[in-house]
């Protein structure tokens, strides 16, 4: 995905899966990826996600980001984000507040001028970037601004977003999913997100069609 600032000209990078391409070998590409980079004191590579998992007779829903910094962890961001959440509102979180963390880090430490973000939900990095209206938008913009602002601060610096397959047996996706999915059972009492309401909005339009549809069938 290009972006129209010349400034960025190969020094932002975004890739979606790869048509036609399995998980099991999109994985092993992955891998083999990372495998300099993770050892690289220029390098700080963050694995995102979101989970909602069922509390009783109501859902709740976890975002979390995993950071790795010379092969070892750094930060395990849990962020809940209750039950009037989409999954995809926390895979929206947990790029933001990692993007957030990293940036902050790469701050102290001026060896750190390359960032890697990787999640497995595509729908986000196609969006994460994006500053169109939508759902969750508001942490597309604030991701995309703290990620300018950390590329226009030294022109030796990039920045990687890009999809990872889920539940291939990449250490950071799975880290990143066990800490969303203890996010998800953390207590938060919090609004509800667009996604959320108009999720409920169309739930509750077709129960209405379908009662409607009972109370009155078509004779023929």
């Amino acid at each position: 995905m290009s972006t129209s600032d010349p400034f960025l000209h190969d020094r932002l990078f975004i890739h979606g899966p790869v048509q036609g391409q399995t998980k099991r070998a999109a994985a092993k590409v992955h891998l083999e990826h990372i495998g300099a980079l993770k050892l690289d004191p220029t390098h700080v590579l963050v694995y995102t996600d979101g989970s909602m998992v069922e509390l009783g007779d109501a859902n709740s829903v976890g975002a979390a980001a995993a950071v790795f910094y010379m092969n070892q962890e750094m930060a395990a961001l849990r962020m809940p984000l209750g039950a009037q959440a989409e999954v995809y509102d926390a895979e929206m979180e947990a790029l933001r507040r990692g993007a957030e963390w990293a940036v902050s880090a790469a701050q102290t430490d001026p060896t750190c001028i390359h960032l890697h973000f990787f999640a497995d939900n595509s729908s986000s990095i196609d969006c994460i970037f994006q500053v169109k209206p939508g759902p969750s938008q508001c942490h597309a913009i604030a991701f995309r601004e703290c990620i300018l602002g950390f590329l226009h601060a030294d022109a030796h610096r990039t920045v990687e977003i890009a999809w990872v397959p889920g539940h291939c047996g990449v250490l950071g996706n799975n880290r990143a999913d066990y800490l969303a999915k203890e996010a998800a059972h953390m207590d938060r009492l919090g609004h509800a997100t667009y996604s959320h309401l108009r999720r409920r909005a169309k739930h509750n339009a077709l129960l209405s069609w379908t009662q409607k549809w009972i109370d009155n069938p078509v004779a023929g």
